[in-house]
């Protein structure tokens, strides 16, 4: 029976599927996804830390006690999936968005305690390949443009919930973005952007949209779904759904 339980605890190692309660170290290095969510880490696992040859695609550390985010992280480079809703991070650090873990495609911090985006824009990277970054629920007043800049890749961002009073410019420059939610917020205007289909901006402070969608020389928005219940607005241009005409 015993064996049989072994025997099965190697497939799972093989596939890449492992939880970390019934592993050592040395096996860590084929892992392709670790599930540690919902425990009472207090800091993360020293035995992913110190991962030689990392082969880590997704990490899920939701529902902890962690409150930092090791540079260790910058040595796994195959890492797409990092997700850390639920635990007391305080803050996110700059590296970790902005092309510090090169192949990181989404990163999930709901309910963090989030304030702030902390740290230096790391000069010594490529821009960052993310594409969805999810914060909702948290204690978010801004987003560095210095760290929008680097977010070319993105496609989805998520900060419903939070005390954001406006996005930095650099967002309405990112071609790729099909996805903002912003819902219950302090916005008092909205970025620019081109190119997001989905906005959802309800119960903020806003009371006008941008003035680019409206200007004859510019590309029209490609925006297709914007909801703006519980804001500020007396009125809506009359132009609307002239330059808004995918709505």
């Amino acid at each position: 029976e015993n064996q049989k339980r072994k025997t099965a605890e190697e497939k799972r190692i093989r596939k890449g599927i492992i939880g970390i309660a019934r592993i050592i170290s040395p096996e860590l290095d084929t892992a392709i996804a670790i599930d540690i969510s919902h425990n009472r880490f207090s800091s993360f696992p020293k035995c992913l830390c110190s991962i030689p040859r990392p082969a880590l695609e997704e990490l899920n550390i939701t529902g902890n006690l962690i409150t930092k985010i090791p540079e260790d992280l910058t040595r796994f480079a195959s890492l797409i999936t990092l997700k850390v809703s639920l635990n007391r991070l305080g803050s996110v650090p700059a590296w970790l968005i902005c092309g510090g873990v090169p192949s990181l495609r989404e990163f999930v911090a709901r309910h963090c305690c989030l304030t702030k985006i902390d740290g230096p824009v790391p000069g010594s990277v490529g821009a960052s390949q993310l594409r969805h970054l999810e914060i909702d629920e948290n204690e978010m007043t801004e987003i560095p443009n210095a760290v929008a800049e680097r977010l070319v890749q993105l496609k989805v961002f998520s900060a419903s919930g939070n005390k954001l009073t406006k996005l930095p410019e650099a967002f309405s420059k990112i071609s790729t973005l099909s996805e903002l939610r912003l819902q219950k917020n302090s916005l008092s205007e909205l970025p620019a952007t081109k190119s997001a289909v989905l906005i959802d901006a309800s119960f903020n402070k806003l009371s006008s949209l941008p003035r680019e969608w409206f200007d004859e020389s510019c590309q029209k928005p490609a925006v297709t779904t914007l909801l703006l219940q519980g804001n500020y607005f007396t009125a809506l241009p009359e132009s609307l759904f002239t330059r808004l005409s995918a709505l």
